[in-house]
């Protein structure tokens, strides 16, 4: 598309979305949020945050974020961890801001393996997130670093792991896993056996063992 950049296959497969598939309505909107990629990681993002934060709505009840310490912020909060009593609750902003600051830091000092650490694990507990607070963690890491150049590490990381996080749904983790596949084949083609690894615990998931 000449306006926004979205990539088509064919004239004639941009002619039919932009007609029947609803790109003419949502083309300008496209533009604005930097691009097909980042408008829908950004979208998807959102919808994490809100499932996780409804999903965490009752335990949460009363609760202040752990980081920013706001008591009067009307953000929702989450705790998706292992902490216990009044520990590990936080606005799911903070929890991505933290992970971006930490993460340029982890950059800055060429330690790319603890890069992911904030993305994955609570600072408090240190164990894993899980279930919708996982998954918007993941669609934050995706949408925080696919703006790197194509090839480049952290943004096939990123992309990894989003495929095996587990709190992704079937189709997301598929659809990553794929992409992170076709991404090892062009640019690190060291870590395919790791990739088809991945992507045969998704199939697995979805229970195609074909």
């Amino acid at each position: 598309c000449g306006r926004c950049k979205t990539t088509y296959c064919s004239v004639a497969c941009q002619t039919q979305h932009w007609k029947e598939g609803g790109h003419k309505d949502l083309c300008k909107r496209i533009k604005r949020g930097g691009g097909a990629e980042q408008y829908h990681a950004d979208k998807k993002y959102k919808e994490a945050v809100d499932e996780a934060i409804e999903e965490c709505a009752e335990a949460t009840k009363g609760q202040t974020c752990y980081i920013c310490r706001d008591e009067r912020s009307t953000e929702g909060l989450v705790r998706g961890c292992a902490c216990h009593t009044t520990e590990g609750f936080a606005h799911l902003s903070c929890l991505v801001r933290e992970a971006q600051v930490v993460g340029e830091d982890e950059l800055q000092q060429h330690n790319r393996n603890k890069l992911w650490t904030k993305w994955a694990e609570c600072s408090l507990c240190r164990q894993r997130y899980h279930g919708p607070v996982a998954r918007a963690m993941a669609w934050g890491g995706w949408k925080t670093y696919l703006s790197r150049p194509e090839g480049d590490a952290i943004r096939g990381y990123a992309l990894n792991i989003m495929g095996i996080t587990k709190g992704m749904n079937n189709e997301e983790a598929l659809r990553a896993a794929m992409a992170y596949r076709e991404w090892c084949c062009r640019f690190d083609p060291a870590n395919i056996m790791t990739a088809d690894e991945n992507l045969a615990l998704v199939y697995k998931g979805l229970r195609c063992y074909d």
